[in-house]
């Protein structure tokens, strides 16, 4: 069993027989898993394919080893969740990306909105690399085959704008849903028509999927989206849902909303 999984460049894989690990996944195997000569640990090109690496070299200077194997990561959701997030303080915005990534979403979307606390001039570059790092070392823990792609901060009506003409894209609200249904039925996610179809064996959430769907989730800030926002998404074809009678922190909203796409896309099992 491989002791380690680690994101790599995949010009780090174009010599199977000899492959040299950059210097801080080198130093992580040297001195903190003590791997030897003959141990192997997993190396992941970030396509969904996983490499098992045979250590053949671990020395002060560098670790080598050679691929022994190569197989698809059967735990990357097949279908795409991407979360447009109203930006939050570091620490609830970062347990989102770490979160999410666990659960399987696919992006991550900051994006500013009226009563973000947070602007999106605020992002500095040095806070969207540390990000990248979060979602990085989340899908390595998660059994990921992909890292979740965390964009650049976005503004609200540009992120409406930018929506693919037929998106299955859904905004949480806490006023009045029309037509919302029984959200443990997964109806109040509007994963229906063209994209869903009833199960036959219903699932805890009554839905199969029957087309591949990306699924765009709209949650917004501390104190919600404003009025305006909401009417601006209904204007763009968002659906609005409910995610149950109590108000959710944004970060909860986050991962309860995802979590329930997830599984009405069949991607938990």
């Amino acid at each position: 069993m491989s002791a380690g999984r680690f994101f790599v460049a995949p010009a780090v894989l174009a010599e199977p027989e000899r492959v040299l690990l950059p210097p801080a996944i080198a130093n992580q195997a040297r001195n903190v898993l003590r791997l030897r000569a003959g141990d192997t640990l997993t190396l992941l090109d970030g396509t969904g394919m996983a490499y098992t690496l045979a250590l053949t070299e671990v020395g002060r200077d560098q670790v080598q080893g050679r691929i022994a194997a190569r197989t698809l990561v059967a735990s990357e959701p097949r279908r795409q969740v991407s979360l447009y997030q109203g930006l939050l303080k570091a620490a609830k915005f970062e347990w989102i990306i770490q979160k999410g990534t666990e659960i399987g979403l696919s992006t991550i979307v900051p994006v500013h909105c009226a009563r973000s606390i947070v602007g999106a001039d605020e992002v500095s570059a040095a806070k969207r690399a540390r990000w990248r790092t979060i979602a990085t070392e989340a899908a390595e823990q998660s059994d990921r085959g992909r890292v979740p792609e965390v964009r650049e901060p976005v503004k609200f009506a540009d992120a409406l704008a930018a929506l693919p003409p037929d998106a299955v894209a859904l905004l949480a609200h806490a006023g009045e849903v029309a037509h919302a249904g029984d959200v443990a039925t997964g109806a109040s996610l509007g994963l229906c028509g063209k994209h869903i179809a009833p199960a036959r064996n219903r699932n805890p959430f009554g839905l199969e999927v029957v087309h591949d769907a990306t699924v765009h989730l709209f949650i917004g800030p501390e104190g919600g989206f404003a009025p305006e926002e909401v009417a601006l998404a209904q204007e763009h074809g968002v659906r609005l849902v409910t995610l149950g009678p109590r108000i959710l922190r944004a970060e909860t909203a986050a991962l309860v909303a995802a979590t329930l796409a997830l599984a009405a896309l069949g991607e938990l099992g």
